[in-house]
């Protein structure tokens, strides 16, 4: 989920709200495509999430289990740190398939 209109590759319409822990209801105004790149251990990777949502109103940028599912990643936790794996990682475990890591903050984790 991202608030920025211009991380987005691909961009449609898309309606329905994210529900805050404060009770407000934040409409989306589309869904899509992004793209970014990476850095882990000196290795650049290009990271593509499909069915993001754009919501201007969540005021940053989230990663979410549904999202990378559908774009075939995965996470593994262990020990406050996260691991973004390609799904190779589950045949083969090893260091090449780590995408990035992601390390515990208080009670959310950041990359």
């Amino acid at each position: 989920m991202s608030s920025f209109e211009s991380d987005f590759y691909e961009l449609r319409d898309h309606h329905g709200f994210v529900n805050t822990a404060s009770g407000h209801n934040l409409p989306n105004k589309g869904i899509g495509m992004v793209k970014f790149h990476v850095q882990y251990k000196g290795v650049s990777h290009l990271i593509t999430l499909n069915n993001v949502i754009y919501n201007p109103g969540i005021k940053g940028r989230y990663l979410s289990a549904s999202a990378m599912n559908s774009s075939h990643l995965s996470w593994l936790i262990r020990n406050d740190t996260i691991l973004v794996v390609t799904e190779d990682y589950h045949t083969t475990p090893c260091m090449e398939f780590v995408l990035f890591e992601a390390s515990r903050i208080i009670n959310l984790y950041w990359i």
